[in-house]
């Protein structure tokens, strides 16, 4: 999946269970999260508030991992309707499933990386106390996170354009269009929507 990303595609090519891809994916992220967990124990030890924020983040990160895979699918799916392509809903969320199970396991190099690094550098829990901010963790921390965030970003979009390809049949252009402008476009036309309904409610009670 990692390195010979389209031979692994043509491997699963007959899987037609939601449940067995499903699970791969679910299974990751609950050992990334197990990972990240148990690698910041020595910072639990210090500061509870910590033990709080990481096991709300656990928690959570496992229930969405069920639900991430499909809603994801379902955007990318849309923009390859207009393509008229037939192969149909399945076709899309198993690239996409397995593409972020790629990301998942740059989560796990990088919730050992900086879990390491927290050690020796730990986070700033007052900034937490005060509402949040992007310099919660330390610089080296935060450029470890944003270096393996974008390679995985990358490598995630790769093997995805190369699932799109191979099980819809359809260009490399696009698949890009198809997984990036598409749900770009619903993203903001669904954020214009809310925005200008908030804007109203409010305006309705005169704030």
């Amino acid at each position: 999946l990692l390195l010979r990303t389209k031979d692994f595609f043509k491997s699963v090519e007959k899987e037609k269970d939601y449940w067995q891809i499903l699970k791969f994916y679910v299974i990751l992220v609950v050992i990334v999260q197990i990972v990240s967990f148990l690698v910041n124990i020595p910072l639990f030890l210090s500061n509870s508030l910590f033990f709080n924020l990481v096991a709300v983040g656990l928690g959570s990160s496992i229930v969405l991992a069920f639900v991430t895979p499909f809603i994801a699918a379902a955007l990318f799916h849309i923009g390859i309707l207009l393509y008229k392509s037939q192969g149909g809903y399945f076709n899309t969320f198993k690239p996409t499933a397995y593409s972020m199970a790629i990301y998942a396991m740059y989560s796990f190099a990088s919730s050992i990386i900086i879990g390491i690094i927290n050690w020796f550098i730990p986070p700033n829990f007052d900034l937490i106390l005060k509402g949040g901010s992007p310099w919660i963790y330390s610089l080296p921390a935060t450029i470890v996170s944003s270096v393996i965030g974008l390679i995985a970003i990358a490598h995630f979009t790769y093997a995805l354009v190369k699932g799109i390809c191979y099980f819809q049949k359809i260009s490399v252009g696009k698949a890009l269009v198809a997984i990036i402008v598409i749900p770009v476009v619903i993203t903001l036309i669904i954020g214009i929507i809310f925005g200008a309904g908030t804007a109203f409610i409010l305006n309705a009670f005169g704030y």
